[in-house]
């Protein structure tokens, strides 16, 4: 850095005195100078401009300023940004602090807040219905923790969702059972006829939290932002998981249910980690990648989905879904689907009682169900058509494929076992 004085006044000077205790209490008697003690003077004052000066540049450009000596106003502007940033933990109680998560999030909307702090917003066993209001992200969420109070019984797994059917009727009819089960399970519940989180390009972290909505707007949404989600239900949205533009939600053994379109879905190059995760009794796709989205849902369920075109795994336009060792059962539609150039990875995977196929490849797709087990699928358990292609090496039980396995068939396309 440039320092108001790089040459600090005789600094070379081994002869430089301090003053004594004496002359620091009453002063200097008048007299002859004494160099001696002018060079230290001196120099103590210029070293301790030059130390104000490396704390305003190191305190600047923390911030991303550029600093200079001559600039008048620098010590003005880091104290104005340093006013808005949070450099210490705190936490942020609702109700205490503010009605609802919301409401704490439009409050933190004002401040930065440094690497090593972290706010934790802990809200308290309630429904908290923040109507069209959404919890927004921030561009330092990740150190940001929405957290409700522990779940006494641990997170919902997937046998604790009902499914009747993958008809219309049936999950409307689950979509009740399950909202009521989820507020038996969880402390903390978050309500809206909106969606219930969007971080926009912002970043956020959940835990231990129930968002339920009334079937429109996607439940939690990020477009170029990151999601961190742990013990995080989603029920009664458009879309329960939304991902686009590139962002993240990184949610493995959460769920989403009873939405009126598909429970996870990724699309524009965004990512979902889905491992473990659960996808039911919802009215399209349990999980949905295309256009270069990426869904990593491995030792996951989808059940009770519906949409007869659709599936438990739905992948086009070169979308990717990793579902090794997932299921998918009791779906309106197939249980894994993919066309248009998309790619699943669904080794030991099982596909059980779906209303068309078990694994269906059209139009350019590709899968990978080596070791799978396919049956009591309605029009069959392996289906490729229009250049798709897929592997079943390995496969159990007595499934059936068309083509017939190792031969080229329905436009061009293969099944190797």
């Amino acid at each position: 850095m440039t320092l108001p004085f790089p040459q600090e006044w005789a600094n070379a000077s081994p002869d430089r005195r301090a003053p004594s205790a004496a002359e620091v209490a009453n002063g200097w008697a008048c007299g002859g100078a004494d160099p001696k003690l002018f060079d230290w003077l001196f120099n103590a004052e210029q070293d301790a401009i030059n130390k104000i000066a490396r704390q305003i540049e190191y305190a600047a450009t923390q911030l991303g300023m550029s600093y200079a000596p001559t600039d008048e106003r620098i010590l003005d502007k880091v104290l104005k940004t340093y006013k808005d940033i949070i450099s210490e933990d705190r936490v942020i109680n609702v109700p205490g602090d503010f009605d609802d998560p919301a409401d704490a999030m439009d409050y933190l909307s004002r401040f930065r807040i440094s690497n090593d702090a972290t706010v934790i917003v802990n809200v308290a066993e309630g429904v908290y219905n923040i109507g069209t209001k959404v919890i927004s992200g921030h561009p330092d969420g990740l150190r940001i923790k929405i957290i409700g109070p522990a779940l006494p019984s641990g997170m919902v797994t997937e046998p604790n969702f009902s499914v009747t059917g993958s008809g219309v009727g049936n999950i409307s009819t689950d979509r009740l059972v399950n909202a009521a089960m989820l507020r038996t399970r969880f402390k903390a519940i978050i309500e809206s006829t909106n969606g219930a989180v969007d971080t926009g390009t912002g970043d956020l972290t959940l835990e231990n939290l129930c968002c339920i909505g009334l079937g429109s707007n996607d439940g939690i949404k990020t477009s170029g932002g990151h999601i961190r989600g742990t013990n995080v239900a989603v029920h009664n949205y458009l879309n329960g998981y939304l991902v686009d533009r590139g962002g993240i939600i990184y949610a493995p053994g959460c769920t989403a249910s009873g939405c009126t379109a598909s429970g996870w879905n990724v699309t524009n190059n965004g990512t979902i980690v889905a491992s473990g995760g659960v996808a039911s009794g919802n009215a399209d796709a349990g999980f949905t990648a295309s256009i270069g989205g990426t869904v990593i849902a491995d030792v996951s369920t989808a059940k009770g989905n519906g949409g007869a075109g659709s599936a438990g795994y739905f992948v086009s336009l070169s979308g990717i879904i990793q579902a090794r060792a997932s299921v998918s059962k009791n779906n309106e539609g197939s249980g894994y689907l993919i066309t248009n150039d998309g790619f699943i990875q669904a080794r030991e995977s099982q596909s059980q009682n779906n209303k068309v196929y078990g694994y269906s490849v059209f139009n350019g797709g590709r899968l990978n169900a080596a070791e799978s087990n396919s049956g009591s699928n309605t029009s069959g358990d392996y289906r490729c058509s229009n250049f798709g292609a897929m592997t079943i090496t390995g496969y159990a039980g007595s499934a059936s494929a068309s083509p017939t396995a190792n031969s080229v068939g329905n436009g061009n396309c293969y099944i190797k076992n």
